[in-house]
């Protein structure tokens, strides 16, 4: 009788403890609240491909100003004649550039949902991106200029337990640029910045950007 009285306690004693451990585990599962921003308030990372730096900050309940600054390349190649010869001749630049960008995340429930990542602003957004490539740092003979982007741009942003951070967006916006040569050239993240013809040069592109590096802070 003492035998099973005793078996009976440890039997409880075990169900007990596998209850509380459930309710442990299920308090520590994150439930979508409509009223609670999930975004962080600043976030820093470094970037390798553009290399450079970004800073994104928490400016609304869903939406951050994105900034970046950095080098990217400049692939050209012109095309010139001269007294019906043709000259064709390839060119490698270094652009500085800068970066702004407005975001609005969306889709933290489903991520959420799903018990997917949703720290340091890991989600979609729909947002407007303005990029700037300065003249080339290398270019003495100033052949070529600068070129400007502006438009609306869909992207997303990950960031992993290792730090390593992802941030693509691509869109279709206004694009406008300028040369002196005969010249046709795509930045890093596929932007036209110079056109065929000698001197400015507008009109719509796709746009986007693209960086790939590290996060700056906690984990």
């Amino acid at each position: 009788m003492n035998k099973n009285l005793l078996l009976t306690f440890l039997f409880l004693v075990i169900a007990g403890v596998t209850v509380n451990a459930n309710t442990v585990i299920d308090s520590a599962k994150t439930t979508f609240n409509p009223d609670t921003s999930y975004l962080q308030k600043n976030f820093i990372s470094l970037n390798l491909i553009l290399p450079g730096i970004s800073f994104e900050r928490k400016i609304g309940k869903n939406s951050t100003l994105y900034t970046a600054t950095g080098i990217t390349g400049t692939f050209i190649k012109n095309d010139i004649r001269t007294g019906g010869e043709r000259i064709v001749t390839t060119q490698t630049f270094v652009n500085p550039f800068i970066e702004i960008n407005y975001r609005n995340y969306y889709n933290f429930e489903k991520r959420i949902e799903k018990d997917k990542n949703i720290k340091h602003n890991s989600a979609n957004y729909f947002g407007v991106l303005g990029s700037y490539i300065f003249s080339p740092i290398n270019d003495k003979n100033g052949a070529v200029k600068n070129s400007l982007n502006l438009g609306p741009v869909w992207g997303f942003q990950r960031v992993y337990e290792s730090g390593f951070y992802l941030d693509l967006n691509m869109g279709l916006g206004y694009n406008r640029a300028n040369a002196s040569l005969n010249t046709l050239a795509f930045d890093m993240s596929g932007n036209p910045t110079y056109y065929q013809e000698p001197g400015n040069y507008s009109g719509i592109n796709l746009i986007g950007m693209f960086h790939l590096g590290f996060y700056i802070g906690e984990k």
